[in-house]
């Protein structure tokens, strides 16, 4: 991808499914549109530009071979709806960015997403499903700004451990939000003046 192109528009490389290898968006890149890369199942690596600041709905969603790390740096100020779903082989994730949302299914069914998740200190709302079923995410460590954790957002996080820690500042912690999180061992919900 050249250096002159600033974004990506919808569905442009949606289900190329023999792009192969990787993918290195160019820092002129600052957009990507809904469905952009969707089911392209065999990109392996995915290196996002330095300047990006929106990654659309579904951008990424069913890319089952990205593998590895993902990060998204620090300029991104939206990743939509459904974005990473099913990126089964990622297998870590930073999210160095300064989103506020994080959306609807975003990263739900990363079933080889591992460690520590960090959510980060800009974000204020967990959205539903966002990180459902990333049964092999092991720690989860939420900011003291988050005021809502959606529906179903991290059920079936079936390796999470040791303690849930829910900060003073959440006000919404929503139905099945830990649905099947059968490893967390204690649970402590802070409250005012603590």
């Amino acid at each position: 991808i050249p250096d002159s192109v600033t974004k990506l528009g919808v569905g442009a490389f949606s289900h190329c499914s023999n792009l192969i290898g990787s993918l290195h968006l160019p820092n002129s890149i600052t957009e990507i549109g809904s469905y952009a890369f969707e089911y392209c199942s065999n990109l392996e690596s995915l290196l996002l530009s330095e300047n990006m600041k929106i990654i659309g709905k579904s951008s990424f969603s069913h890319c089952s071979n990205l593998n590895g790390s993902l990060h998204i740096p620090t300029t991104v100020t939206k990743v939509g709806m459904n974005s990473f779903e099913y990126c089964t082989n990622l297998t870590s994730l930073t999210l160095d960015c300064k989103i506020e949302t994080v959306f609807w299914g975003s990263f739900s069914h990363c079933s080889n997403l591992r460690g520590s998740l960090h959510i980060p200190e800009t974000v204020t709302e967990i959205g539903s499903f966002a990180f459902e079923y990333c049964d092999n995410l092991t720690s989860l460590v939420l900011n003291e700004n988050v005021r809502f954790i959606g529906h179903g957002s991290f059920s079936h996080c079936s390796n999470l451990r040791a303690s849930l820690h829910i900060p003073e500042s959440v006000t919404v912690v929503s139905s099945n939000a830990f649905e099947n999180c059968l490893s967390f061992t204690s649970l402590i919900i802070d409250t005012e003046g603590e």
